[in-house]
């Protein structure tokens, strides 16, 4: 019975986890940022959606320095690319 118990438990908290929408991080930003000139180093990340395009993410970062960015990636099979230049604003005073 107890065992029977454990694997319900398992199995509705991995149906859960499954179900939980995924949202990129530095490391997806990063792979996405990976461009000739502009720094792969993002700090600060924040990344939302998706809203309409199941795969589109809209993400504002830091870069080293204090510039703030923002920019819209997405994924495209097994990696992350930049689908809108950024735009960042340095940092002031």
């Amino acid at each position: 019975m107890r065992r029977a118990a454990l694997v319900m438990v398992v199995a509705a908290v991995s149906a859960s986890a499954a179900a939980a929408p995924f949202t990129p991080g530095a490391r997806e930003l990063a792979e996405a940022l990976a461009t000739p000139g502009h720094p792969a180093h993002p700090t600060h990340v924040h990344c939302s959606g998706p809203s309409e395009e199941p795969t589109e993410f809209s993400c504002n970062y830091r870069l080293p320095g204090g510039a703030r960015c923002r920019t819209w990636i997405a994924i495209d099979g097994p990696t992350w690319v930049l689908i809108d230049a950024p735009a960042c604003r340095r940092r002031t005073g």
